[in-house]
């Protein structure tokens, strides 16, 4: 009966978020009015009786739905940050909570600050997880191009039980590479090889694929402006021995030389 009187208050306390997502928008007024409704995280630890796993586990949910319809829409996250909040009250422990939130807040919502005090906040909670300070450093490194906090966070990491070898690399690199695009790659790689999470492995993919297009597309502009021509296979690259050999995405796609509108691009 307990069980089942916590999961009636867990639904009928979502219920606002849940509208605010699935509606169509209505105007900006009506969207703050409802998510007034929205309980904070700590409110609602109170209203499902010690089931807070299972109320993260929908809020999850919810905030998954709120991202893809925002994606896919007009690419704004106002809502994000008040989410994962909710989120993180509910289950401190959700690591991934805090670093994919990050990810999104600081990339999509543009809001790097945002995410560095969600990564904060989940320091606090769990201080020997060194997948926190890693994404800190990722964040100062790929996004804000502060080396300095940068490798301070990777060294953070690397100091913490359980953290991988190349938690320390990356310190040394941007200690010595600062600002090295080669450095904004390699982690790029790390955390879609690493990352138990899909989401964070779909960000990674996409920017993974955005460099190396725009180096590929760096090295084309230089090979017309020294030819007077476009090559007429990315394969001219690696024979001119510009670069070793053509880059391959980490899920087997290509990139290849569009001599329709004369881009770069990756195949699908």
């Amino acid at each position: 009966m307990k069980s089942l009187i916590a999961i009636a208050l867990l639904a009928s306390s979502i219920f606002p978020l849940q509208k605010m997502i699935d509606t169509k928008w209505r105007g900006e007024e009506e969207l703050v009015e409802e998510l007034m409704y929205f309980p904070t995280g700590n409110l609602l630890k109170k209203i499902v009786l010690g089931y807070d796993e299972l109320a993260a586990d929908l809020v999850w949910l919810r905030m998954i739905q709120y991202y893809g319809h925002h994606r896919q829409t007009d690419k704004r996250f106002d809502y994000l940050g008040h989410i994962l909040d909710v989120l993180t009250d509910l289950d401190p422990h959700f690591i991934h909570g805090y670093t994919f939130g990050a990810l999104l807040l600081t990339d999509d919502g543009r809001n790097p600050s945002r995410g560095l005090s969600i990564l904060q906040k989940g320091a606090v909670h769990n201080p020997l997880d060194w997948r926190l300070p890693f994404m800190s450093g990722f964040i100062n490194y790929v996004f804000l191009r502060d080396y300095e906090r940068a490798a301070d966070h990777f060294v953070t990491a690397s100091s913490l039980p359980d953290a991988p070898a190349f938690s320390k690399r990356f310190a040394a690199f941007v200690y010595d590479r600062k600002g090295d695009v080669d450095v904004s790659l390699e982690l790029w790689y790390n955390l879609y090889e690493t990352t138990e999470n899909e989401y964070e492995k779909r960000s990674a993919l996409r920017y993974i694929k955005r460099i190396e297009i725009q180096r590929l597309s760096q090295l084309v502009a230089r090979f017309r402006e020294m030819s007077g021509r476009y090559p007429t296979d990315l394969k001219n690259l690696v024979t001119i021995e510009w670069i070793d050999a053509l880059p391959e995405a980490p899920d087997g796609s290509s990139y290849f030389f569009d001599h329709s509108d004369s881009l770069v691009k990756c195949t699908e």
